[in-house]
């Protein structure tokens, strides 16, 4: 979030106009950024992603997990693989409003 109270979400509401690159401003590449953030997340199938990684946590919280190594393996391994794609968009989503100047 900015200082403004800025986030993904509150720019994407505000409807900005992409304008073509030579007579673009800053809400216009804000606007471009946000579009294509929201493109990736729905590629990513983005509420599935967080709610998978959810369960996947209460089953890596599991005290048995470990009897079945290739399950546990299995399960830490598509946790690690779904939370780096989080990582990914929660770091292009930051960039942005890092990046945001009025």
């Amino acid at each position: 979030m900015t200082v403004d109270g800025l986030t993904v979400d509150s720019i994407a509401d505000k409807g900005w106009t992409i304008l073509p690159e030579a007579e673009s401003d800053w809400r216009s590449h804000a606007a471009a950024v946000v579009q294509s953030v929201k493109l990736i997340k729905k590629l990513l199938k983005w509420g599935w992603i967080l709610e998978r990684t959810k369960q996947l946590v209460v089953v890596l919280e599991k005290p048995d997990l470990w009897e079945d190594p290739v399950f546990a393996g299995r399960v830490s391994r598509e946790q690690g693989e779904l939370m780096g794609k989080i990582k990914s968009v929660n770091q292009f989503e930051q960039e942005l409003i890092e990046h945001i100047e009025y």
